[in-house]
């Protein structure tokens, strides 16, 4: 019978250290479902709001170049 339990032995260990991670692992989970709502309600109020033409036409790249006199040197760069 020693030998038996000589051989169960790191079976034991092993599922007292699975006993351990679990309520770990639930929290885990835990805290990831409960943060994903309040994430994506943090981030409505700025992906959501509707951009104005003035606002795009703003950020383009060609634009940014054209106003300080780089897309002339930038247009005699040989393309990649």
């Amino acid at each position: 019978m020693d030998k038996v339990n000589v051989m169960l032995e790191p079976l034991r260990v092993f599922l007292t250290q699975i006993g351990a991670i679990l309520p770990r692992l639930a929290l885990a989970v835990a805290v990831l479902i409960a943060g994903w709502p309040g994430t994506r309600a943090a981030l409505w109020p700025t992906t959501a709001m509707p951009t104005s033409s003035t606002c795009r036409r703003g950020s383009s790249f060609e634009r940014s170049t054209r106003k300080p006199g780089m897309d002339s040197s930038l247009s005699s760069v040989p393309p990649v």
